[in-house]
Formats: C-alpha cells, sequence, structure tokens
C-alpha cells in the first residue's frame, strides 16, 4: 500500500490532484483540504481521515 495526498471539498465532496483556492464543483473558496489516502491494489482509495493541510479558516461542520 502506498500513501498519496489527495485533496477534497469540504462543502461539497469533491475530489481533486491538487490544491485549489476554489472548488471546480460547487466553486466554494478556500474549501479545499489535503488527506492522506492509502492506494491499495487497483487505484481503490481507502481514507486515512487525517487532514493534512488546510487554509487559515477553521473546519466547521
Amino acid at each position: 500500500m502506498k500513501k498519496k495526498l489527495t485533496y477534497f471539498c469540504q462543502d461539497c465532496g469533491a475530489q481533486c490532484t491538487k490544491w485549489l483556492g476554489r472548488c471546480e464543483e460547487c466553486g466554494a473558496w478556500n474549501s479545499i483540504v489535503g488527506e492522506e489516502v492509502t492506494v491499495k491494489k487497483g487505484n481503490a482509495l481507502k481514507l486515512e481521515g487525517t487532514i493534512v493541510s488546510t487554509l487559515s479558516s477553521p473546519i466547521t461542520g
């Protein structure tokens, strides 16, 4: 298994390959966070659940 940094929108859950200032799916600003995921055989992703990078805005939810 290999660990990889993947980015997700906190508002809509869209996934992207790099950090963006604005989500391309829902248009929310500063909602993208990076999470470490484990890549298994067949490219299935398993979320580890640890946010490894955020912006200055707090996570709410």
